[in-house]
């Protein structure tokens, strides 16, 4: 039986990764991922139904431990860092050399294949020179083409010497639909439908353009029939002519009369050349590739996307949204949690986050964990852990946000009591800078009694907590938090913990807002008043002031009741003993509970 290749896209959220996914999953014969760790570029290129085959991590965290690691039959790397002016750390530019290490080795151990996107920079001050092969340069004029050179000889000795399948494609000016605004072709596309001034770069400057489409047919043709026999060689990708844009700038004024075009010496990057131009003769002759779209056509093509997209002309659309995660506590609630994942996964590219769905399956039926699993293997977005044991909500919540890597997260209940319609407004909230959002049940569709049982245990939690004016009446488990106020929390778990008395002694700026809370659609509630009582009492104990309080009570009801002193003393000294034990004994079944073990599932899982 054919199966389809296995294939993994690096750099998923930046321009030539977003291409090159978005046409490789048209492929009725390839199955295709991405990776892309968020922090350089938010997924605008994407709509949500392909950001769903993204994984939201470090390519580190998705390949390593490398045994652990989901399979793929071919990696197309174009994950980089150092080829736009304002990206100049150091740190994270060597770190290319670690990543691709990493895939070296991954392929090595696995047998995949790696396709690793290089650059023309290799060539150091002989880029223009229009060589073939490899030459070593006597200077290199940045970091980043000192580091690339460095990649391209790492894939010759992993290829020549240890006989890992990888090549490397040696790209130059590579132009199309997607490019990140402040570039060249979309800075002239944005001065012809927006009518904006053109900064020009200098003149004398010649480049070799290549149309992002040819780049895929380039590495559509490798994945079918990779050529083994080329392992750690590299090819270049270019036309084989350069356009001056001296040219560029009269053919762009003939065609468009009223374009404003001014140069600007400020945006000319230090490492540029007067003569950017490949020689594709080798890449012909070997892979049987040449360019086939002419640089106006290839143009033409980008202006007509633009004209349709125009959003993506916009800076801004490309800057990194927040990572949300969303801590789901669920008991035999699959079907509810499929509506709530559902919903999520709906709405949140209008409200420009990163969703992290982390379910914490507390020990439920096999039928509904097997519910959960077939609803998290439609997307990377979603991970469930699954308790050996029942640990109840509160350590359920903890263990989720121990596992959470967002930039906020969002504990709630998955039985659809917690309306997702809230989560959005607490998001607006947080975008506008506020660090943490309750909401405060206005109204509770359940019986009087319960209401009223449930009004007097927040009045009397507000008595117990160290710092009563930080708690919010009728606010439950259900807000949203910055993650940084968790760095403690995340670092040294309690033995004894309740969310709420936690989250209610976090400093930030915080605000509240109101909601109607319903009764679950699927499910009836498990509530009674004898429960609550036990589920208070909990809440209690983890209090700073329970104990001195109960002190007091004790005290007051003993000289009520006795007069002799020494009956007070012993009533005194076993109510103290009775509630260390009881501490004592909680806080030893937390534990217990908190290092039991449990599983985990997730796409990244269910590809190993």
């Amino acid at each position: 039986m054919f199966s389809k290749k296995r294939i993994l896209v690096t750099g998923a959220y930046g321009f030539i990764g977003s291409y090159l996914l978005k046409r490789l999953i048209l492929h009725k014969d390839f199955d295709c991922w991405g990776v892309s760790s968020g922090k350089n570029f938010s997924p605008a290129r994407f709509n949500a139904k392909e950001h769903l085959l993204v994984f939201d991590q470090d390519l580190e965290e998705l390949l390593g431990p490398i045994k652990d690691a989901p399979r793929f039959d071919i990696i197309v790397h174009t994950a980089s860092y150092g080829n736009y002016h304002w990206q100049i750390q150091p740190q994270n530019i060597f770190r290319m050399l670690d990543q691709l290490l990493l895939l070296l080795l991954y392929c090595q151990a696995t047998g995949c294949k790696l396709i690793h996107l290089g650059s023309s920079v290799e060539f150091g001050e002989l880029i223009g020179e229009g060589l073939e092969t490899n030459h070593i340069p006597n200077h290199f004029n940045s970091l980043y083409a000192l580091v690339k050179f460095f990649q391209e000889q790492l894939i010759k000795y992993f290829g020549k010497q240890l006989q890992v399948s990888c090549v490397n494609l040696r790209l130059y000016s590579i132009f199309g639909p997607g490019e990140h605004p402040l570039r060249l072709i979309p800075t002239i596309c944005r001065g012809i439908l927006l009518n904006n001034p053109i900064p020009w770069i200098n003149y004398n400057t010649e480049r070799d353009f290549v149309y992002i489409e040819d780049l895929y047919q380039l590495i559509e043709s490798i994945i079918i029939n990779f050529p083994d026999s080329c392992s750690g060689e590299s090819f270049n990708v270019a036309s084989g002519k350069s356009i001056p844009l001296e040219q560029l700038k009269n053919n762009l004024l003939s065609h468009y009369p009223n374009l404003v075009i001014q140069n600007d010496p400020q945006i000319n990057r230090s490492w540029d050349v007067s003569l950017w131009r490949g020689n594709p003769d080798r890449t012909h002759k070997i892979l049987g590739w040449r360019v086939q779209t002419d640089f106006w056509k290839g143009l033409n093509q980008t202006i007509e996307f633009y004209s349709n997209n125009i959003h993506l002309l916009d800076v801004h659309s490309f800057s990194p949204w927040p990572k949300i995660s969303f801590v789901i506590t669920c008991f035999n609630d699959a079907a509810s949690i499929k509506l709530i994942i559902n919903e999520i996964i709906a709405n949140y590219f209008q409200y420009k986050i990163r969703p992290e769905i982390i379910i914490i399956d507390d020990n439920d039926s096999q039928d509904s964990f097997n519910q959960l699993i077939d609803t998290a293997k439609q997307s990377t977005l979603v991970t469930i852990i699954r308790n050996q044991v029942n640990l109840g909500s509160q350590l359920c919540i903890l263990r989720g946000i121990l596992r959470a890597k967002g930039d906020a997260v969002i504990v709630m209940d998955g039985d659809l009591q917690d309306p997702v319609s809230v989560c959005w407004e607490m998001i607006q909230l947080f975008h506008k800078g506020y660090d943490i959002v309750l909401p405060s049940r206005k109204k509770r569709e359940e019986a009087m009694l319960l209401q009223w049982a449930r009004r007097l245990f927040y009045r009397i939690w507000k008595v117990l907590i160290q710092k009563p004016n930080n708690v919010y009446l009728d606010v439950g488990d259900f807000c949203l938090v910055r993650t940084h106020l968790l760095a403690h929390l995340k670092k040294y778990p309690p033995s004894f913990f309740s969310w709420r008395t936690y989250r209610n002694q976090i400093p930030g700026c915080s605000i509240i807002i109101y909601y109607k809370r319903p009764q679950s659609p699927l499910r009836s509630s498990t509530n009674s008043l004898l429960r609550l009582l036990f589920w208070s009492l909990r809440f209690w104990l983890s209090s700073p002031n329970f104990i001195p309080l109960i002190f007091i009570v004790v005290v007051l009801i003993a000289q009520l009741i006795w007069n002799d002193s020494q009956l007070i003393l012993i009533l005194i000294w076993g109510t103290l003993l009775l509630l260390i034990f009881m501490i004592e004994k909680i806080q030893i079944n937390h534990t217990n509970l908190l290092n039991s073990p449990y599983h985990i599932f997730s796409k990244e899982k269910d590809l190993s």
